[in-house]
């Protein structure tokens, strides 16, 4: 690249900012603070339901979506009473549907210590008020709800704390009242010994399509001392007067997270052994039961989920140790669990899992990403501890998702001229490239477009922007954003992308600023780090009117000063990631940090990747993606993502495209953009989608 001013050299655009996608099943489907989920399936409308507890507001909710439409604002199904305390609505949800695909849902309402259940009513498209099923003391941990054959008839097993026992519940669903049984399914063999007997967590009820009535499987919990009660998975048939139970695996200590289905007429049912850790599986065929272990890599088998295809059953578990992945297990062997074929879902995720496969074949699960953080009481201001939640709906393409990419633009003579340097962003349906450096000058053209191939240049009207490189541009709400770039200024908005309005022609702070990054957050502009006259700077300054005013962010912040870093905004907090934090050395980091306002940042996690400069990070089917960037004078071509910024998964050592810096990177009709860059040649303009 021919000489040029070192700031400009060193400046970079890249995209900020996080879209919506569309038209695809499943992803994209995020709820803050939600745990605790249950989802169910309906094939004859393709509807997917799902219940989860709101982990802040402490309640419970329900979301449904039709095909790949838009989810529906959850509903509260359970909530305080107004202007009541923050109380406790809605653990260990269990959402089913009856036989005309109407969900109910059962529940443990932990401030009474009562089980619950909500109907919806498809008259008012919500649902019903919950009842109270049961209030006997602190009961109803831990409810399976299940439908009968035909009609609205339901029944829920579920745990009674005071008892310790395993209880049911019946729903007439003519009179829609519940009933309870006198009798628990299953109790404390003998209360006068002296050795109390827990059983009944984690039940899975079923409708018995041989017998016409209900089916469990469940856990008694066990322990080595004092009382040396031996933990089993056990198995119970409804017959016309009591249970029939049997003991089908001695498991030590019991483990639970109990998923039963039925093959035909027969049952089998998958659990956790928490002695082994492992994970295993009942099938009971010619009125005898067998016990395989699916896995034994430690920690698996929680969370889990069981269906039957084709008579071979399927598996989605959740294995905690090592690299925590879900996990999905298929039977070659007829159901028989002689042999067990496993494949990835997700890496780096998947505590409480939920999983179901549609008519096409495609496995789709819930899980919640548990971000947690110890905090630092001694730095300033004091970090406090967290915990945060966040519930994902995904399908099983999601393991290849970014790991395929193809060019967009294999004829590029319709496509913008070569570049680095430029802006980039998606808005108003189309994804547009603004401005950049073709090695020797810079530009001032805009282009569009809503392929990736065909780009058509805009003529723009309005406030005339000057040709400019190493600007940053942005989307905030309905506007797009360019600020700065070759020692300007100036900030301008649009908002259809071509009648521009200069906002500001005085934004000192940006006069000699270069390799800095710009986001929006909170309807607030910032405009973060960067290389002036001085050095490496890491101050932030904040714009609250559209980039007409601005203040400097008066904190000391923890991070090192640094330049040619990316950022972007990722579940309500800016990011920030790598750059170059020594001119001297030309050092460039790995570090990640965090910051929910721009004056408070924190470090989540240190060497998730290469240390790099000049890269992208944007969010991409909400997941951070960093691609590309530079270190010691060497271009990168890998791709890196993380579902909560502290774990990372790298997708492609090496992509198809050439290895870059400088580049774009965008979010655009459910596929993964990477445009232009400095490639070495010196700049190329060759676009690629990755899904």
């Amino acid at each position: 690249m021919p000489k040029r001013n070192a700031q400009q050299r060193r400046s970079r655009a890249r995209a900020a900012l996080i879209e919506s996608l569309e038209g695809r099943t499943l992803l994209s489907s995020v709820w803050e603070n939600g745990k605790e989920s249950s989802i169910a399936y309906d094939s004859t409308n393709d509807k997917t339901w799902v219940a989860y507890y709101d982990a802040v507001a402490k309640n419970l909710k329900v979301a449904s979506r039709v095909g790949s439409d838009a989810w529906s604002t959850p509903e509260v199904i359970d909530n305080n009473a107004p202007g009541g305390a923050n109380n406790d609505y809605g653990n260990y949800v269990s959402l089913t549907l009856d036989n005309n695909k109407k969900p109910g849902v059962a529940y443990y309402d932990p401030w009474n210590a009562d089980l619950k259940f909500a109907k919806y009513n498809s008259t008012t498209g919500t649902f019903d008020a919950a009842v109270t099923v049961d209030s006997y003391r602190s009961t109803g941990g831990y409810p399976s709800l299940a439908y009968a054959g035909t009609g609205s008839n339901a029944a829920i097993t579920y745990y009674s704390f005071t008892g310790k026992s395993l209880r049911l519940a019946t729903l007439n669903g003519s009179t829609n009242t519940w009933t309870v049984d006198a009798n628990p399914v299953d109790t404390d063999s003998d209360p006068n010994d002296g050795i109390t007997e827990d059983i009944g967590r984690y039940s899975s009820l079923k409708f018995n399509p041989g017998s016409g009535r209900w089916s469990v499987a469940y856990e008694r919990t066990g322990n080595l001392a004092p009382n040396a009660v031996t933990g089993q998975a056990r198995y119970a048939d409804q017959t016309s007067t009591s249970w029939s139970k049997v003991n089908v695996d001695s498991t030590t200590i019991g483990g639970g997270y109990t998923a039963m289905a039925f093959n035909g007429n027969d049952p089998a049912f998958v659990y956790y052994d928490a002695y082994n850790a492992d994970l295993k599986y009942a099938r009971r065929l010619l009125g005898l039961w067998t016990v395989t272990t699916v896995s034994a890599n430690g920690s698996t088998g929680l969370y889990n989920s069981l269906w039957f295809k084709s008579g071979n059953a399927q598996i989605v578990t959740y294995r905690k140790s090592g690299t925590p992945s879900v996990l999905k297990f298929s039977d070659a062997s007829l159901g028989l669990g002689l042999l067990w074929n496993s494949s990835v879902l997700l890496s780096g995720g998947g505590s409480e899992a939920r999983a179901f496969e549609k008519p096409d074949g495609h496995v789709n699960y819930s899980f919640a990403s548990v971000t947690s953080d110890p905090g630092d009481p001694n730095s300033t201001p004091p970090k406090p501890a967290s915990t945060t939640y966040t519930l994902q709906l995904r399908t099983d393409t999601d393991a290849a998702l970014g790991s395929s990419f193809t060019q967009a633009n294999t004829d590029t003579s319709g496509t913008f001229s070569k570049r680095a340097f430029f802006g980039s962003a998606t808005f108003a349906g189309k994804m547009w490239v603004f401005g950049g450096n073709t090695g020797s000058a810079d530009l001032a053209d805009m282009y569009s477009s809503t392929d990736g191939n065909t780009w058509t240049a805009v003529t723009l009207t309005g406030d005339a922007i000057s040709a400019r490189s190493g600007q940053t541009m942005l989307v905030s709400g309905s506007t797009m954003y360019i600020i700065g770039g070759s020692n300007n200024t100036d900030v301008y908005a649009s908002t259809d992308g071509i009648a521009w309005t200069r906002q500001t022609s005085s934004a000192s702070f940006l006069s000699g600023l270069s390799g800095y990054s710009a986001v929006a957050l909170g309807g607030n502009l910032y405009v973060v780090g960067g290389e002036t006259s001085a050095g490496l700077t890491n101050a932030v300054w904040k714009s609250t009117d559209g980039g007409v005013t601005w203040s400097s962010v008066t904190q000391s912040f923890p991070f090192s000063a640094r330049r040619g870093f990316a950022a972007t905004t990722y579940n309500s907090e800016i990011w920030l990631a790598g750059g170059i934090t020594n001119l001297n050395i030309n050092q460039a980091a790995s570090d990640l940090w965090h910051s929910p306002d721009g004056a408070t940042w924190y470090q989540v996690t240190q060497g998730t990747f290469s240390a790099r400069s000049d890269l992208t990070l944007n969010v991409f089917d909400n997941r951070l993606w960093v691609i590309g960037g530079v270190a010691s004078g060497t271009r990168k071509n890998d791709v890196y993502y993380s579902t909560n910024g502290m774990s990372w998964t790298s997708v492609l050592s090496s992509a198809p495209f050439a290895a870059r810096s400088n580049h774009g990177a965008l979010d655009y009709n459910g596929k993964l953009w990477v445009l232009a860059g400095v490639d070495g040649q010196p700049v190329t303009n060759d676009v690629w989608a990755a899904v």
